[in-house]
């Protein structure tokens, strides 16, 4: 592995007919040290676990994080039976999500300004 490496993060798709060794070439040529491998609903590595366990197994050998995301609750399953981190990108927050939140000195001040004066009544 190259010097570097260790924080870029690279998306792969798998094909639902891709065979684990396509995958694990795909991971080989990946320069990445995380990639998220995003696998269809019935794609073929769900077939076996054998399959996630060779991930594993080459994720470890590269020194890469490999992380599984997949709306197929088998995928998901098997992935985390290998070791595998997991996840249903339908079921978790996107890291790109933002909060309004408001400083407790914010909120405070809003609560002191009324929208409407108390000695001005609206007319209509």
């Amino acid at each position: 592995m190259q010097k570097g490496n260790s924080r870029k993060i690279q998306k792969l798709t798998v094909g639902r007919t891709d065979e684990v060794a396509l995958v694990v070439e795909k991971i080989i040529d990946s320069e990445a040290g995380e990639v998220i491998m995003n696998i269809p609903r019935f794609s073929r590595l769900a077939d076996s676990l054998a399959n996630f366990h060779l991930i594993a197994r080459e994720a470890k050998l590269l020194r890469k994080k490999i992380v599984i995301e997949s709306v197929d609750d088998k995928i998901i399953e098997l992935a985390g039976l290998a070791g595998l981190e997991s996840l249903n990108p339908f079921l978790t927050r996107s890291r790109k999500q933002f909060y309004d939140i408001v400083s407790a000195t914010q909120d405070k001040e809003e609560k002191k300004t009324p929208a409407f004066p108390k000695n001005n009544l609206w007319k209509p």
